[in-house]
């Protein structure tokens, strides 16, 4: 049996903070081989994502609501990117917590 590969800290790290931040959140924890808990943080984090955007766009289009129909929107859109900013920073800690018990 070959030895096992040693993972990457700042590999870690990379791949749960870039691409957790334009919405696709557990590719660390993918590559940390904890598919379970990365396949849940994925689909949240699009769960939550996509609902946000459609919200940003209605509400910065606002020629079609009155002002405050478009302010609520948007209020709505920054609160939900408020959560999943808040569930980026705890999974890439998270990924990097398993990294250093595992590793």
């Amino acid at each position: 049996m070959a030895p096992r590969a040693r993972k990457k800290e700042w590999l870690v790290l990379l791949l749960a903070m870039l691409p957790g931040f334009i919405g696709f959140l557990g590719i660390g924890h993918f590559y940390l081989g904890k598919w379970g808990r990365g396949l849940v943080l994925l689909v949240v984090g699009l769960v939550v994502w996509v609902p946000a955007l459609v919200l940003f766009v209605m509400g910065a289009g606002a020629v079609y609501f009155d002002a405050r129909t478009a302010l609520i929107l948007m209020l709505s859109a920054f609160a939900l990117m408020a959560g999943r900013m808040a569930l980026w920073v705890w999974h890439t800690l998270d990924a990097r917590k398993i990294y250093r018990e595992r590793f």
